[in-house]
């Protein structure tokens, strides 16, 4: 019987959606995607997480983590070494996150 062995060059983990460090108290988030309605209101939105029950897009900045202002480091994130900025976008989704895209 013949073995044959298969090296792949795809992460698994890299494929979905990556995780996110607040620079507050260096909590690890999961990012998702941003609803249609939450991109019109922040355009250059590239992912949502939930902060509690509550949704927050994540923007990239040309910041570099050090560079983040003392009190500001609640609403700022690393994913993959680059700083993006939240802002909250609305309240509670409860079940039904996503609901809205009109």
């Amino acid at each position: 019987m013949e073995t044959f062995r298969q090296l792949t060059l795809f992460d698994g983990e890299l494929l979905g959606h990556p995780p996110t460090v607040n620079l507050f108290d260096h909590g690890e988030l999961q990012t998702k995607d941003v609803a249609d309605w939450m991109m019109r209101m922040l355009p250059r939105g590239e992912f949502l997480v939930m902060v509690g029950k509550y949704p927050c897009v994540l923007q990239r900045t040309k910041l570099k983590p050090e560079e983040v202002s003392k009190g500001l480091e609640f609403c700022h994130y690393l994913i993959g070494g680059a700083v993006y900025s939240g802002t909250f976008v609305g309240s509670e989704l409860g079940d039904k996150e996503g609901e809205g895209d009109e």
